[in-house]
């Protein structure tokens, strides 16, 4: 990964004047700040082939011999290397000879690496409290969100509670049938609790009503009659109550829910007209 480092380094080195300069030329130290790598090009090293020291922990600069040609008796070295820890060094205290032998006759390479940090401090300073940013549109979102999820919750508790109410109240505003309203008074004429007079105002009503509902208002009442009772809608419940009122004893055993059926597929104002409240 260090390797990696120093190659990826290189395009932020110094310009190539300065990298084609002989760090063991006798000037000033080269100096760089820390973790900055640096590139120096044909570096003239006598005796034999040089490699670089094994990194420990407590190694102070990364060095990597880039590449070595022959150069007479000695060699020439293309080095990278950056420093880890402020200070000045000898670059060639990091190298040794590949055959073992001494290292006594190779020139010093100074190096110095700068620190941006004023001298004792070793860690950046540390980051200041204050106001943070605001979030802006996602915290507005969020506000948002809760709220109508709040309300939606709430209308869903309500129209929970609501629902048995208003479904009372539907049925209770729902107008009944004609079959409905026809029911207490054919069951009692079929008991034969009913008097003379709401018999025959039973009788009147029926036969009024489908005179008007298949306009047989021409005709004379006992055509008007005879038309009705051959009526597949008006002709059962009509010669029943007749049977009911007339000759109870002979009258068959019927279901009233069937003789009305007729009249619980009619609209609920279709009676308005002809029959009472």
């Amino acid at each position: 990964m260090l390797t990696a480092l120093l190659i990826s380094g290189t395009a932020l080195v110094a310009p190539a004047a300065a990298q084609e300069t002989d760090p063991t030329s006798g000037e000033a130290p080269l100096t760089l700040p820390v973790g900055v790598p640096h590139l120096s090009r044909e570096v003239v090293l006598p005796g034999s082939l040089l490699e670089v020291k094994p990194t420990a922990l407590e190694t102070s600069i990364i060095v990597r011999i880039d590449s070595v040609s022959p150069h007479g008796t000695a060699l020439r070295y293309d080095l990278e290397f950056y420093g880890l820890d402020p200070g000045d060094y000898n670059l060639t205290d990091f190298l040794r000879r590949a055959d073992g032998s001494a290292t006594g006759d190779l020139p010093d390479i100074p190096v110095r690496v700068s620190s941006s940090l004023p001298a004792g401090q070793i860690r950046p300073h540390p980051v200041r409290s204050g106001p943070l940013p605001a979030l802006g549109g996602y915290r507005n979102f969020l506000w948002l969100f809760g709220g109508g999820w709040l309300l939606g919750a709430f209308l869903l508790w309500r129209g929970s509670r609501a629902g048995p109410h208003a479904e009372t109240l539907a049925t209770a505003s729902r107008q009944p049938t004609l079959a409905e309203r026809l029911l207490p008074q054919v069951a009692a004429a079929r008991a034969g609790t009913l008097s003379g007079a709401q018999r025959a105002e039973l009788e009147l009503m029926l036969i009024a009503f489908w005179r008007h509902r298949l306009d047989l208002g021409e005709l004379p009442a006992a055509q008007a009659l005879e038309r009705l009772k051959a009526d597949a809608h008006a002709g059962p419940l009509l010669g029943q109550l007749e049977l009911w009122l007339h000759s109870p004893g002979a009258a068959p055993e019927v279901d009233l829910a069937e003789l009305l059926e007729p009249y619980g597929e009619l609209p609920a104002g279709a009676q308005a007209e002809t029959l009472p409240a």
